[in-house]
């Protein structure tokens, strides 16, 4: 028998390059792992990412670590992620304004569809918040005083097309009155903006700190008048919902979830998504998230792609439709 030298060193590099990427699979993480959350240190969907982090370490027996990189309405984050390579050694825990920075920024630097779901961790919706010193304890009473304030009233929210921008441009477009939008990095500094004397509303979520240790709809700086769920909040049980107050049109949740960039391989996105799995079962972070007034998601990931969708659909045509110009 001839032996070609060559041709043996041809066929074994071959079937190296063949088997390598699925030994790297198989025995995927061998490194440490970078979670991106694109919010600052503070806030809930910081302290969720974190808890997250290490419950992943535990599961996949390799340390996650968390790297916060803010701005841009999450932009700048999601984008860094986005960038990275699309080996499962980066990971990104966001929120809806996934798609809401995309919808509403020129040049956002990704799509939502530069990613794979991984999993859907909390869900829940904003609460319509004002200052308890407007002269209004129900929405009826505080639709009638921004008419006669005549635009001079404004709205925080992180982006023009944030939960918080978008529902408060509906419920204005509902009341037929005019408020003008400022920008803060979150729930937390948005509530601490209301509470200045810096705004006048926003819509945030249930599970900020205001809201924590209450079920009673005011508070001494606060008043909660409206929740956009379609449901009421378990944890605001007095605050009625827009629906019920006439405005059904009100209604867009909030949501946090686990992303991959596209082109990860898929015996990774499988082990990925069975690890939210189990996550979702830890004591601790079930607690946490109870603990913040939010909810667990236990739904599929078709029914989270879903809901991107749909948000991508909503989006734009709320910009479109109230002409609201990229920016």
């Amino acid at each position: 028998m001839h032996f070609n030298l060559k041709h043996a060193l041809i066929a074994a590099v071959a079937a190296f390059s063949f088997t390598a990427p699925a030994m790297a699979q198989d025995d995927y993480p061998n490194k440490p792992v970078r979670l991106v959350i694109p919010y600052g240190p503070q806030g809930d969907s910081n302290m969720i990412g974190r808890l997250m982090a290490d419950e992943l370490t535990r599961l996949l027996g390799q340390t996650v670590f968390v790297e916060n990189i803010e701005g841009g309405g999450t932009a700048i984050g999601t984008a860094s992620a986005k960038n990275s390579a699309a080996d499962g050694y980066t990971l990104l825990f966001t929120s809806h304004q996934i798609v809401s920075s995309w919808a509403t920024l020129k040049d956002a630097g990704y799509t939502p569809e530069d990613f794979v779901a991984l999993g859907l961790i909390t869900s829940d919706a904003n609460v319509l918040t004002i200052p308890a010193a407007i002269p209004a304890t129900n929405l009826a009473e505080f639709v009638a005083y921004a008419k006669e304030q005549n635009g001079a009233l404004s709205y925080g929210a992180i982006s023009p097309g944030a939960n918080g921008a978008v529902l408060s441009n509906m419920l204005a477009a509902a009341g037929d009155f005019e408020w003008t939008y400022i920008p803060f990095e979150g729930d937390q500094e948005s509530l601490l903006g209301l509470m200045r004397g810096e705004i006048h509303g926003f819509f945030g979520s249930a599970s900020m700190p205001v809201a924590k240790d209450t079920t009673d709809n005011t508070l001494p700086q606060v008043t909660f008048l409206a929740y956009a769920g379609l449901e009421r909040s378990k944890y605001l049980p007095d605050v009625p919902t827009f629906t019920e107050l006439g405005y059904p049109q009100i209604s867009l949740g909030a949501w946090t979830g686990l992303f991959a960039p596209k082109g990860t391989p898929q015996p990774i996105v499988d082990k990925l998504r069975a690890a939210v799995d189990e996550l979702k079962k830890s004591e601790r972070l079930i607690n946490a998230i109870d603990t913040m007034k939010s909810e667990m998601f236990n739904g599929t990931i078709e029914e989270f792609e879903q809901l991107i969708a749909a948000r991508m659909d909503i989006m734009t045509k709320y910009m479109e439709e109230n002409n609201i110009p990229k920016r």
